[in-house]
């Protein structure tokens, strides 16, 4: 199931796709980079996947499964970051 695109703030622009399971226990697992701008991206989506609290409001309507998420990273001014230490996303299936 494809997911809505997230936008990060981040000192470099670039792009990540991964795919990953998620089941009741809210743990993503056997994470897949699909395609990414380089390693530094794949690094930082799957350090950003792994930390992400998976809550059931965001996942009510949505079943388990496999699930597909593209990351976009926009070059940001450091000041204007909205997103410091933690990321959290309310993640929607788009149809």
């Amino acid at each position: 199931m494809y997911l809505n695109s997230i936008l990060i703030s981040h000192s470099e622009s670039g792009f990540c796709i991964v795919e990953f399971d998620l089941f009741k226990s809210k743990k993503p697992s056997n994470l897949q980079v699909i395609k990414s701008s380089g390693i530094k991206f794949a690094e930082l989506a799957s350090k950003i996947i792994t930390d992400i609290e998976f809550g059931l409001d965001e996942l009510s309507e949505i079943p388990s499964g496999r699930f597909r998420l593209p990351m976009y990273f926009k070059n940001s001014k450091q000041d204007n970051l909205p997103l410091h230490n933690k990321v959290e996303y309310p993640f929607k299936a788009a149809i």
